[in-house]
C-alpha cells in the first residue's frame, strides 16, 4: 500500500508538531490507510469528500428508483411544480414592488397560477406513466380542467368583487375607522395568461422529471 510509503517518507522530514498535524490531516482526508470493516477497496481508496459525494448520489439514485413510474412520481412532480410557481410568483411581486414579502409565497393568485401548475403537472405525469389513453389520466385531466376553470372564472370574479367592495366600504365609512378596519381578500383568482403559464410550468416539470428519472435509473 503506497499510502504507508508516503507516511514513512514524509514523517522523518517533519518535526514532532508538524508530523502530528500532517498525519492527522492525512488520515482525516484519506481514511483508507486503516480501512473500515466491510468497505470495498474502491471505497477505501477515495478521499472523504469523494465518499460523501458518492453517498449523496447513491441516496438520490435510491429515491429516484422508489418513485420511478408510480404514484409517488406524479405527486413529486405536482409538489415541485407548486413550489416553483410560488417561488416565481414571489420573485415577480418582489421585483415589481422592490420589496420581498414572504407572505406572497403562501398566497393565492398572481403569475403564474400555482393551482394550474400543480394539477397539470399531476395530470401530465400520470399520462407519461400510465399512458394518455388511460382512465387515470382522464380523471386527472378532468380534475385539472375544473381547477383551471375555477381559477380563471369563479375565483377571478370573486377577486374583482372584493376589490369593488373594499373601495365601497372605504368610501362610505372613511370617517368611521371601526367599520373600515377589515378588508376582503383581493388576491384570489387568475387571468387566463396566468392560468396558461402555470399549466406550461406543470407540463415542463413533469416532462423533465420523467426524462431525468428514466436516464438516471436502471
Amino acid at each position: 500500500m503506497h499510502q504507508f510509503g508516503i507516511l514513512a517518507v514524509v514523517s522523518p522530514l517533519l518535526g514532532e508538531t508538524q508530523r502530528g498535524s500532517f498525519i492527522s490531516n492525512y488520515l482525516l482526508n484519506y481514511p483508507f490507510v486503516f480501512p473500515l470493516k466491510g468497505e470495498t477497496p474502491a471505497l477505501q481508496a477515495k478521499p472523504m469528500h469523494h465518499r460523501k459525494t458518492e453517498e449523496m448520489n447513491e441516496y438520490f439514485q435510491n429515491f429516484l428508483q422508489k418513485i420511478n413510474g408510480n404514484g409517488f412520481e406524479a405527486l413529486f412532480a405536482a409538489t415541485v411544480a407548486n413550489l416553483m410557481a410560488q417561488l416565481i410568483k414571489t420573485s415577480i411581486v418582489g421585483v415589481q414592488k422592490r420589496k420581498f414579502n414572504l407572505a406572497i409565497f403562501f398566497a393565492t393568485g398572481g403569475m403564474p397560477s400555482s393551482h394550474s401548475s400543480t394539477v397539470v403537472a399531476l395530470a401530465a405525469s400520470i399520462g407519461l406513466i400510465d399512458g394518455f389513453s388511460s382512465v387515470t389520466f382522464a380523471i386527472a385531466a378532468g380534475f385539472a380542467t375544473i381547477v383551471m376553470y375555477d381559477a380563471a372564472g369563479v375565483r377571478r370574479a370573486a377577486s374583482r368583487q372584493a376589490v369593488l367592495l373594499n373601495q365601497i366600504v372605504q368610501n362610505l365609512f372613511q370617517n368611521n375607522p371601526e367599520l373600515n378596519k377589515g378588508k376582503l381578500k383581493e388576491f384570489l383568482g387568475h387571468t387566463p395568461t396566468e392560468v396558461f403559464a402555470g399549466a406550461g410550468l406543470g407540463i415542463a416539470v413533469s416532462v423533465i422529471l420523467r426524462w431525468w428519472i428514466s436516464h438516471n435509473t436502471i
